[in-house]
């Protein structure tokens, strides 16, 4: 049964990746300078007015998917590249029945794309001003893409209708679109690590990884749609699609017309665990392990269970808006944990200390 007063609001989570393809040059072209690569935004929400009721079901859905098909699970929440990671070739059956356990509970797929046929485009509008061929734009802006999604389905779907909006983190330059999405009447919830520690952007990000696996052609509204569609049809009738990349309102919207960061820390999902971690070996060679291990997936099915997020802690960014009441720091070694009563030291008012041991996790 849903809480009082949450009937009919829409649930909706978002995540993003940035699509790439090798471009096919015609034999009889002559050779052109840049030509190779073609890239896009790409984003996809997935939708449900059940929550807690989706967020069962998904847990449940591993459970039996791993098993019927042999397989160990080992983490509660799954983002796309640790799946494939562990089950290989399985990934697109497993996302598969994932995604038929959860059908009754998916009101709507939304697929966003964004690519640019101009010369350039124009940022910083409100400012001094630039302007940055496509592929710079992209680069510059594909980490703030989620917000863009969310806002579009604002703007588009809901209408003057109030929604939930639970997106992975993301950082990027002020836009009009996050100054509308920021100040509506819509609940919105910026989750690090979404996709490892929240069901909606965990699946959404299993369903961009699905759809980048198997789109072939012409990228096209009609061709991402069918990627889905054409091998889970009990969806066609729920997918949509949005083009957020043409000469309209919506890169007016989407392009960043002031300088500064915005500000997602508001919105930030507590509890916030903080994983404090800085081994003596490089972190880019030993972090992949490191992200199998049992503290780390200790943390994450906590913060799954607790609807909370995850994030390595920064120490030049975090004390300022952590919330002591409510977040929590996991130290890995005895040097992590004297760093964080150095932070101490220095005045902060700390979040409490969770050990290996209270988190269950192996030493």
């Amino acid at each position: 049964m849903k809480p009082r007063g949450t009937e009919n609001l829409e649930y909706v989570g978002v995540d993003t990746i940035v699509l790439k393809r090798r471009a096919v040059r015609p034999t009889e072209a002559p050779p052109q300078e840049g030509l190779g690569f073609f890239e896009a935004l790409l984003g996809v929400s997935i939708t449900t007015e059940d929550r807690e009721g989706f967020k069962a079901k998904y847990d449940a859905a591993l459970t039996d998917v791993f098993k019927s098909n042999g397989l160990r699970r080992k983490k509660k929440c799954y983002k796309a590249a640790h799946l494939v990671k562990q089950v290989s070739d399985k990934a697109p059956s497993i996302i598969e029945g994932i995604l038929a356990k959860l059908d009754e509970l998916v009101s709507r797929i939304d697929i966003y794309c964004a690519y640019y046929g101009q010369d350039f485009i124009s940022i910083y509008g409100r400012a001094r001003g630039e302007r940055l061929e496509p592929i710079a734009f992209i680069n510059k802006v594909q980490n703030a893409f989620p917000h863009v999604c969310a806002w579009k389905y604002l703007s588009r779907v809901l209408g003057l209708a109030n929604g939930s909006f639970e997106l992975d983190h993301f950082e990027g330059k002020s836009t009009p679109a996050w100054r509308d999405l920021s100040k509506s009447t819509s609940s919105i919830k910026v989750f690090h690590s979404g996709n490892e520690c929240n069901a909606l952007i965990s699946v959404s990000d299993l369903v961009l990884k699905y759809v980048d696996t198997f789109h072939r052609g012409k990228v096209s509204g009609k061709s991402l749609v069918e990627t889905l569609t054409s091998r889970l049809p009990t969806f066609e009738n729920r997918t949509y699609y949005h083009n957020l990349g043409a000469r309209t309102e919506d890169l007016n919207y989407s392009a960043p017309d002031l300088p500064f960061d915005i500000d997602t820390s508001p919105f930030f999902k507590h509890p916030l665990y903080f994983l404090v971690w800085n081994p003596q070996a490089p972190r880019d060679i030993v972090k992949p392990s490191f992200e199998w291990s049992s503290v780390y997936n200790r943390v994450m099915e906590r913060a799954f269970i607790e609807d909370g997020s995850v994030k390595f802690l920064s120490f030049d960014r975090d004390p300022i808006f952590w919330d002591p009441q409510t977040d929590f720091l996991v130290p890995w070694s005895d040097v992590d944990l004297d760093h964080v009563r150095m932070l101490e030291e220095m005045g902060h008012e700390l979040p409490r200390i969770l050990s290996k041991e209270e988190l269950g996790a192996k030493k």
